[in-house]
This record gives structure tokens, C-alpha cells and sequence, in this order.
């Protein structure tokens, strides 16, 4: 597990925490989440039928642990998780802090965001759901975005699949789902840089 910053919560500092590659290292951690987990945790952990979902569940929830744990200087299983009616968690204990989190799946990947920031979003996605991605974002995505996406020729399927990633990720700082805000928030996407193409559903432009 790596911390991309290992120092302490500093403003305008986004800090990333990712999976181990190596399998050894991965299942060792599985192993360490399984004592980490509170009752609510393993009892969602006991209703899913998957292993693939229960292996992406438990690791997903061990490294956002880890990384708290990190930030906040205490230990892993201290930690006690909220979660808001949009499924977003927030952090109810052992102390209330200034910070935001995200968590984010995707294939067997997790990725923790942390920053002391309020409203965090990240989203993680596999590159081999782009075409299904261009597939809805030509029924569903703002107006401006559709008309793009019909010029972005062989890029077509990859842009939507970014459009959508950032559209995930402000949907989860707000708390809300993707469903909620998909046609909503309209962005631009281009070779070198992401802009808004609507205005932004909550605070000023510069905060995002």
C-alpha cells in the first residue's frame, strides 16, 4: 500500500492511497482487513454472494482505514464510518476532522482520496467500459458534451469514458449518485486539459 504524501494533512494537498500490485502484499492485506472491519462491515461483507465483491469490498475498506489511520494518527480499527443517504461514507469517529475522504472500485482496484477539504469525489474506472460508457452518454449527457462526442471520431468511446469519471467524482463530493447528475454537469474534454461546460452544482468555480 503506497501513500503518495506521507506527511500530515496540509492545505490544497490531495493525497492518494493505492493497492499494492503485487499479490503476496495483496493478500496479506486482506487478511489484516478482516481484523480491521467493524460489525456493520462484516455483516455487508456476509451478505454478498460474490468473491469477487467481497474481496473488492474488504480491500476498498482496509485501505481507506490505512489511510485515515495514516492522516489522523490513530489506530485502523478505531475508525467509525457514517454513510449519508446518497452512499457516501463520512467519518463519525473516533474524532471529528476537517478532512474528506473518497473511496473509489474499479476491476479489483481501490483508490483513497484525502484532503482536508469539504466535499471530496474520485471515481476509478476500467478502460474496457468505454463503449458501453458512449452508449449512455449519447442518450443521457448534457447537450454540449453529446455534440462533442459526435466529433471525437476513434477518441469518441475514450472521452466519454472520462467525462463520465469526472461526472462520478463530483456526484460522490456531493453525496448524490451519478443518476442524480449525469445530464446536469457538462464538461469538456481535451488533449491536454478538462474544463465546465455548465456551472458547477454547488460553490464558485475556483473551489473545484
Amino acid at each position: 500500500m503506497q501513500g503518495v504524501e506521507e506527511a500530515g494533512l496540509g492545505e490544497d494537498v490531495l493525497h492518494l492511497w493505492c493497492l499494492p500490485q503485487d499479490a503476496r502484499s495483496r493478500e496479506q492485506l486482506t487478511e489484516e482487513g478482516l481484523l480491521l472491519l467493524s460489525p456493520g462491515e462484516r455483516q455487508t461483507l456476509a451478505g454478498m454472494s460474490s468473491n469477487a465483491r467481497v474481496r473488492s469490498f474488504l480491500l476498498g475498506r482496509t485501505l481507506l482505514r490505512r489511510a485515515l489511520a495514516h492522516h489522523l494518527d490513530c489506530a485502523p480499527q478505531d475508525l467509525v464510518f457514517g454513510e449519508r443517504e446518497g452512499g457516501k461514507l463520512y467519518l463519525v469517529g473516533p474524532e471529528v476532522c476537517s478532512c474528506d475522504f473518497s473511496l473509489s472500485h474499479a476491476r479489483g482496484e481501490s483508490l483513497v482520496a484525502v484532503a482536508r477539504a469539504v466535499g471530496l469525489g474520485i471515481d476509478l474506472e476500467a478502460e474496457n467500459r468505454s463503449s458501453q460508457v458512449l452508449k449512455i452518454a449519447r442518450r443521457l449527457f448534457a447537450q454540449d458534451e453529446r455534440r462533442h462526442l459526435e466529433f471525437a471520431g476513434a477518441q469518441a468511446a475514450t472521452q466519454a469514458l472520462c467525462l463520465w469519471t469526472l461526472k462520478e467524482a463530483v456526484t460522490k463530493a456531493l453525496g448524490e449518485t451519478i443518476w442524480q447528475a449525469v445530464g446536469q454537469t457538462a464538461f469538456s474534454v481535451g488533449a491536454m486539459e478538462l474544463g465546465w461546460l455548465s456551472a458547477p452544482p454547488r460553490g464558485k468555480l475556483q473551489d473545484w
